[in-house]
């Protein structure tokens, strides 16, 4: 893959799948003061809250483990626990800035000069919270602490936290003490999506997923894509992935403007790396983006960072448990 700095080709682990449907999306119409509570329906807090609830999926059954193929070959697998929550779009600038306006009058920063100049915009505009352009520019650290907001606002638990127990509110602070991060996986806010999740949502072909019996390497009989096809893609070649995924063209296109994959979920593969969550040293993204080849696509491949910097073809998108 060709990119600007350097990066690390790494193959991924996997995840599981089920499917809600998404309707109508809710708008923002104005933003609460400091320290300012409202409960009414019409609350930003609660409609945000709402549409999110609304344009998410499930992704497998809670109490199921299911076996999926991994690596470039699908010839290994990796048993994952299902029922996690996925967003169908990647972030857009207008959530990213609904949330980042109520999260800097309440202890929240973050660490790029493009988010900072955005929370002096003012009131945000009257927008689909899940159309538009997706957000960028934004770290791994900077979107961490976002859904640390996210979270608190609609009152969940941030997950996560500083080694002192702290919920991570400073996103220049994180960025510069990686090591001090930790996730609590029990706790239900909003989060990034797992590498093995990510690669699970993006392999998912068929709704007839087998628990644990998964297991053909012939992965056009089953119920996977395979690791070199783009989400959503049903073959190897640049046609098929046209109809699912923006790719080397010179710009970023807004969010659902391809076709979705099985899941429902869109830009999977292409538009904006997304940054997801793993145990190891680095930060890591993964999709492919508007600026890579056709071969960046590939649902297998996994981009390293050991910078934890800010991109313009890299966003994330919202998980939940």
């Amino acid at each position: 893959m060709i990119r600007l700095f350097v990066r690390l080709m790494i193959v991924a682990s996997v995840a599981g799948v089920c499917v809600y449907a998404m309707p109508a999306l809710a708008m923002v119409t104005n933003t609460p003061q400091s320290g300012e509570k409202k409960t009414g329906q019409g609350a930003p807090h609660i409609v945000i809250k709402q549409s999110l609830e609304k344009s998410m999926v499930r992704v497998g059954q809670r109490t199921l483990r299911y076996k999926v193929p991994m690596g470039s070959d699908d010839r290994a697998f990796v048993a994952v626990s299902g029922g996690f929550l996925i967003g169908k779009t990647e972030v857009t600038e207008s959530l990213w800035r609904a949330v980042q306006q109520w999260g800097a009058k309440n202890g929240y920063s973050w660490s790029s000069k493009v988010q900072n100049d955005a929370a002096q915009n003012g009131k945000p505009s009257d927008s689909v919270l899940h159309s538009g352009l997706p957000v960028t520019n934004v770290s791994r650290c900077d979107a961490m602490v976002w859904l640390n907001a996210l979270s608190e606002w609609t009152g969940e638990q941030p997950v996560y936290r500083l080694d002192t127990k702290d919920v991570a509110k400073n996103g220049a602070v994180l960025c510069r003490m990686p090591g001090s991060i930790e996730f609590i996986p029990t706790y239900n806010g909003y989060r990034l999506l797992r590498s093995a999740e990510w690669e699970m949502a993006a392999r998912w072909k068929s709704p007839k997923v087998r628990p644990e019996h998964s297991r053909s390497t012939n992965n056009e009989t089953v119920d996977w894509l395979r690791g070199t096809f783009a989400s959503g893609a049903d073959k190897h070649n640049h046609v098929a992935a046209r109809a699912v995924a923006v790719f080397g063209v010179d710009r970023v296109h807004r969010v659902q403007t391809k076709k979705p994959n099985a899941l429902g979920v869109y830009d999977m593969s292409g538009n904006v790396f997304e940054w997801v969550w793993t145990e190891r040293i680095g930060a890591h993204f993964r999709g492919g983006s508007w600026k890579t080849p056709f071969d960046a696509l590939a649902i297998w491949r996994i981009s390293s960072n050991m910078r934890n910097g800010a991109f313009d073809d890299v966003g994330f998108r919202i998980a939940k448990n």
